[in-house]
C-alpha cells in the first residue's frame, strides 16, 4: 500500500481504512466541526460510510458534505498516484494544504453548498 504499507491496496482501504486516509479525513472534518463523522476503524466500505454520513448530517449540509467527500477522495487518489508513479512519500500536511486550497478555489468558483460548511 503506497500510503501506509500496512495492508493490500484496495479502493476501500485507500479511501477510508488506511491509517493515513483516516487521519486526513479526521483533520479535514475537524476543520468544519464535523470530526464525529470521520471514518472509524470499523468503516471498511467507502460507499457504505458515505451513505451513512449522508443519513447522519442535517439535510441543509448534505450537498456541501458530498462536495467535501469528493474533494478529499480525489486528493487521496492523487497522493496515492504521486507515491506510485513519482516516488513521493505520503505527506499528511501537504495533502491537507492541497485540500484546503482546492476547497477555497471551489468556493470562489461558485460551490455555494461547500461554502456553507467550509471555514
Amino acid at each position: 500500500m503506497p500510503l501506509c504499507d500496512q495492508e493490500d491496496e484496495t479502493v476501500h482501504h485507500l479511501l477510508i481504512s488506511c491509517v493515513f486516509s483516516r487521519e486526513v479525513w479526521f483533520r479535514i472534518f475537524s476543520l468544519v466541526n464535523l470530526r464525529q463523522f470521520s471514518p472509524a476503524r470499523d468503516d471498511l466500505v467507502f460507499q457504505d460510510w458515505w451513505a451513512n454520513l449522508e443519513a447522519k448530517v442535517p439535510h441543509a449540509l448534505r450537498k456541501g458534505i458530498n462536495s467535501l467527500v469528493m474533494l478529499v477522495a480525489w486528493w487521496l487518489w492523487k497522493q496515492r498516484n504521486n507515491c506510485v508513479f513519482e516516488g513521493d512519500a505520503p505527506s499528511g500536511n501537504q495533502i491537507i494544504q492541497n485540500i484546503k486550497d482546492d476547497a477555497q478555489r471551489w468556493c470562489l468558483a461558485g460551490a455555494k453548498d461547500l461554502g456553507t460548511i467550509w471555514p
